[in-house]
């Protein structure tokens, strides 16, 4: 069963490693992940490397992932950051 995972709206070095621990839980019984990501307004490097921190466990694990309705902030980011082929952004 998919887990839907909501992003917050703040994804910064501040709250990136306490958000960390807060999904981890979820991500353990999963057998895929939907991140809600349109609500995300503010995003710093950290929050794109917990991201793909994230994406890549999934990834190794064979469990598939998407972002649904990503926020323009996060694609310009993704995009920015040259991370675009990483990310599976709807």
């Amino acid at each position: 069963m998919s887990n839907v995972i909501a992003l917050p709206e703040n994804l910064t070095i501040h709250y990136a490693a306490s958000y960390l621990e807060k999904i981890k839980a979820q991500l353990e019984t999963s057998d895929g992940v939907v991140f809600e990501s349109d609500k995300v307004e503010t995003l710093d490097t950290s929050g794109v490397q917990l991201l793909l921190v994230v994406i890549n466990d999934l990834t190794a694990r064979g469990i598939e992932y998407c972002f649904e309705s990503p926020s323009k902030v996060l694609v310009e980011a993704i995009q920015a950051l040259g991370l675009s082929p990483h990310f599976k952004l709807n």
